[in-house]
């Protein structure tokens, strides 16, 4: 509770009202369906900020992601193969932080895009559908985000 508090404070805050606008906005004008496919487009596109090439080992495009998310102040992940699959978990999402409760999930698509995009040009054996964990497996006090590759 305490770092979600404080990843809060640190959001510039011009930044709340305009994300409530655009997200109150969007679900006004667009089926749940459409909003999240729009925001994991918008994951998608976003992921070319960041030159991901197939020869990089899982440890190289975790620490080449982290070095993104750092110059960004976007939190850092965790990715690391389990039970033959791949799990992904991003602590400190500013974004996931700012939003309402009923926005999480575009949230979720936004960052979903970006993953199965770096991981697809990653060439990682693991480029199947991601999904978030259910809450009650998060930590919320690290504000972190788990996903599954399946």
């Amino acid at each position: 509770m305490h770092l979600k508090s404080l990843v809060k404070q640190n959001i510039s805050g011009q930044w709340q009202f305009f994300v409530s606008s655009l997200f109150d906005t969007l679900e006004a004008s667009y089926p749940a369906q459409e909003r999240v496919s729009f925001l994991t487009k918008m994951g998608k596109h976003a992921s070319r900020s960041l030159d991901i090439h197939p020869e990089l080992t899982l440890v190289e495009l975790n620490e080449r992601i982290n070095q993104f998310w750092f110059e960004r102040r976007w939190g850092h992940c965790n990715i690391f193969e389990k039970d033959n699959g791949l799990v992904i978990e991003h602590y400190i999402s500013p974004l996931c932080a700012i939003l309402k409760p009923e926005h999480q999930e575009y949230g979720d698509a936004f960052l979903t895009g970006l993953y199965s995009e770096w991981l697809k040009n990653a060439s990682a054996p693991y480029q199947g559908i991601i999904k978030k964990v259910n809450a009650e497996n998060i930590d919320d006090t690290a504000v972190r985000l788990s996903y599954h590759v399946i």
